[in-house]
């Protein structure tokens, strides 16, 4: 698995990046590490938890996805090889909303601590907090930077105009900007105004964004639920319209073609275009479909026909 530059950063991760959003939760952790173990196997070196995975679940009001990464990467040995991003900013518990300076501090040792590391390699700030300065926020990370507690930054469900707006302030008072951001994004755009409550899906402004200011950009809910793979489920409401079944049935046609799982092939058209898919399963079959989009690619004819449909802006 290739090694990518996330943005100006100088930090590299793997081209697809393992979700464990789950793991240890609806995953047990006997079975979660052995996904790992697959991934890490495959030269995946790149892991992403969040402080707050996944508290909304019946069962698990405290944390629990930063510690059950945390003693994967100890029990492995292999904290030098590999690359941990967590996020902060989503409530939970009795743990506020927000990006003030205080929560920062706060949840960035309480993170330290569950993964049992010195250093986050990337930490996002999982949520935009228009009740506070931004300046305030980007002083309270960069306070981290020099600290050597946090080596680069990132960004979630951010409209592009508040991050744009956080770099070009970063730029102008000599601050850490945001390298990377973190969107809902799939090979289907929602309908407009499609609820998806806290998470906010990604716009072709942000892609345009991202590519011409050396922003990585990676994509949590690429295979939405997998159904592409899956002829008994049908295209998720939100997604439901003329356009997005025509790609559905592009993929779905090219993976019968190839003999491969549709789900791998999105994955597969994703990174050719520059994104960094963020992948997760709870089966060994689930994480080798993902694997397989390593070493495949939709046809050329069928790439032209998928650009047409998903870049409708483009000439």
């Amino acid at each position: 698995m290739k090694e990518v530059l996330l943005g100006k950063s100088g930090l590299t991760g793997s081209e697809l990046c393992l979700g464990t959003m789950y793991f240890g939760i609806k995953v047990s952790e006997e079975e979660s590490f052995r996904l790992m173990d697959y991934y890490y196997d495959q030269g995946g070196r790149f892991f992403d938890t969040a402080n707050k995975y996944a508290t909304w679940v019946p069962g698990f009001s405290e944390p629990v996805g930063e510690y059950m990464l945390g003693r994967w990467i100890k029990s492995r040995g292999c904290r030098k090889d590999v690359v941990v991003a967590t996020k902060m900013g989503f409530p939970y518990g009795d743990v506020p909303q927000g990006l003030s300076r205080q929560l920062i501090l706060q949840e960035v040792d309480k993170s330290l601590t569950r993964l049992g590391l010195e250093q986050i390699d990337l930490l996002y700030a999982h949520c935009d907090d228009y009740n506070t300065p931004q300046e305030e926020t980007l002083e309270a990370f960069h306070s981290l930077i020099k600290a050597g507690k946090v080596k680069s930054l990132g960004a979630s469900n951010f409209q592009t105009w508040r991050l744009a707006k956080s770099n070009l302030l970063a730029q102008e008072k000599g601050l850490t900007p945001y390298s990377c951001l973190q969107a809902r994004l799939s090979v289907l755009w929602p309908k407009v105004n499609s609820n998806f409550g806290r998470q906010l899906p990604a716009s072709v402004d942000v892609l345009d964004y991202c590519k011409h200011e050396n922003v990585a950009l990676l994509c949590y809910s690429p295979l939405l639920q997998g159904f592409f793979g899956r002829t008994d489920r049908t295209i998720p409401e939100e997604y439901n319209t003329p356009q997005n079944q025509e790609i559905v049935r592009l993929f779905r046609q090219e993976g019968e073609v190839q003999n491969l799982s549709a789900n791998t092939l999105v994955i597969s058209w994703m990174r050719s275009q520059g994104f960094i898919p963020l992948i997760t399963g709870s089966t060994i079959q689930q994480m080798k479909e993902n694997m397989d989009s390593l070493s495949c690619s939709v046809s050329p004819d069928c790439d032209d026909k998928i650009k047409d449909l998903y870049y409708p802006h483009q000439e």
